[in-house]
């Protein structure tokens, strides 16, 4: 014997699979952008800025014992300093007897957002680039989402997502300014893959080219 139709639950099967105003009622994509925004805001305020000042303004954004207060605030006051004096940091003499300095990966000399430390303090420079990067990163997420046929809202989600993975929140807290930087442009990478197999060579390789060498 045949079921009896069922108007209540076919609209709401349509609404599953095709959403519209007239169906979902209340619904909101902006309102549910707006609050998983707000959501992504809340959870890197509570995470990060609890320990953001953990002394005099020496201290850098992230933990107390974090490679941030131990490690690159003395590499970029030395960075800063003698950038600011008119001279090249090629070498570090105040540690180990003396190391290379712009050989050094981690010194991140000719990153662009390095260069905030030209224009602000020390710990406040690495504070605006870590927020920098932990916007970077939702975003990268959220596009390369969208190439791969994710929703809207879906692929807002999955930034989130990856903007709170621990890998980012982990790093970010514990200072480790380098990996976070590279962290925050993988998406990227990823997409400009994404474009090169979708026929648009020329463009994925000057993108993949771009984001790979920040």
């Amino acid at each position: 014997m045949a079921r009896p139709y069922n108007a209540k639950a076919m609209k709401v099967f349509h609404a599953t699979v095709d959403p519209s105003p007239e169906v979902t009622g209340n619904f909101s994509a902006r309102r549910f952008m707006a609050r998983a925004l707000f959501c992504y805001v809340l959870v890197d305020t509570v995470v990060l800025f609890t320990r953001i000042w953990a002394g005099p303004l020496t201290h850098m954004l992230g933990a107390r014992h974090g490679d941030g207060p131990a490690v690159f605030f003395y590499w970029r006051t030395f960075l800063r300093e003698t950038v600011l004096d008119g001279n090249l940091p090629l070498w570090n003499p105040h540690i180990l007897g003396g190391t290379p300095f712009v050989a050094s990966l981690q010194s991140a000399l000719f990153y662009p957002v390095t260069w905030l430390l030209l224009l602000l303090p020390v710990p406040l420079a690495s504070t605006a680039s870590r927020l920098v990067h932990m916007v970077i990163a939702p975003m990268g997420a959220r596009h390369l989402s969208r190439q791969l046929g994710a929703s809207n809202n879906g692929a807002f989600l999955g930034g989130l997502v990856f903007g709170l993975s621990s890998d980012v929140m982990l790093r970010t807290v514990a200072g480790h300014e380098c990996q976070l930087n590279a962290l925050s442009w993988m998406p990227w990478i990823f997409s400009a893959a994404v474009t090169m197999s979708m026929g648009q060579h020329r463009r994925g390789i000057l993108l993949g080219s771009l984001f790979g060498g920040l």
